[in-house]
């Protein structure tokens, strides 16, 4: 297979009748469907992690555009110009118009591919001249199978603290593989959220019970406190007067205190 980034510039020749090929506004090279494809921004852009995401994403737009051959090598580059000799034998070279659409065609996907890509790591993929050789240069930059061994101790290693105790019993047995580390962690973690469920529920209860005594206690008075609670109503009753015979007066009770008046001799 020749080189992705190679375009072909040699001439094809073809012993024909003199007949000009259609020219490149036909309708059979029409570019208004494939330029709808730049209105088709993946909503997920190329970085160090998210490969496998990227390219199942754009994978299914580009065969709906039927320009997945571009990438996949299906799709060859043509001859940039053909040969055409007349019945006269006259030979004549003119500008291949299946090159031009195809050119055209590459460079809008080569285009939109730098644009699906995040710009901190665009510079590793830069300068390729055709959608197929950066295609490949993506895939073989960030693509490469990662060992199932690698992976395991990379996701044990991120675990936080509360992992600890299934992080020591998934090391203390033979290897794993990686189906069986992520059935563990699933289970797992479905118990750490049903034990969490389960204390955020007593704690709610024990909170409401709570808030349920204090405004009993609230709303009437203790035994306790009974005396002094009737006293300090009583203090806003009115003053109560007694005559004392013996001493000629009266006395007063309020919130002065006791007063006494003389009444005066008559």
């Amino acid at each position: 297979m020749a080189n992705a980034d190679q375009i072909p510039d040699q001439t094809s020749q073809t012993s024909l009748p003199c007949i000009l090929p259609p020219p490149t506004n036909s309708p059979s090279f029409s570019m208004s469907t494939h330029i709808d494809i730049l209105s088709q921004t993946p909503s997920v852009k190329l970085d160090s992690e998210n490969y496998l995401l990227w390219q199942n994403m754009l994978l299914p737009i580009l065969r709906g555009y039927n320009l997945e051959g571009l990438i996949l090598g299906t799709m060859p580059c043509p001859s940039a110009t053909t040969t055409v000799v007349s019945t006269g034998g006259t030979t004549t070279t003119l500008p291949n118009p299946e090159y031009e659409l195809w050119m055209s065609k590459d460079q809008l996907v080569l285009g939109w591919l730098y644009n699906s890509i995040q710009p901190k790591v665009d510079s590793r993929v830069i300068g390729h001249k055709t959608s197929m050789s950066l295609w490949e240069a993506i895939k073989n930059y960030f693509g490469k199978p990662v060992e199932s061994s690698d992976l395991i101790t990379h996701v044990l290693a991120c675990l936080d603290e509360e992992y600890n105790p299934i992080i020591v019993q998934l090391t203390s047995k033979d290897p794993i593989t990686w189906e069986e580390l992520q059935s563990t962690l699933m289970t797992y973690e479905s118990r750490m959220e049903q034990l969490n469920a389960a204390r955020l529920s007593l704690a709610t209860a024990n909170i409401s019970q709570a808030l349920a005594n204090f405004a009993n206690r609230s709303s009437s008075p203790s035994t306790g406190n009974m005396s002094q609670y009737y006293n300090q109503n009583r203090q806003f009753s009115g003053p109560t007067r007694s005559l004392n015979n013996n001493r000629g007066g009266y006395q007063a009770r309020g919130k002065g205190g006791r007063n006494s008046y003389q009444k005066p001799i008559s």
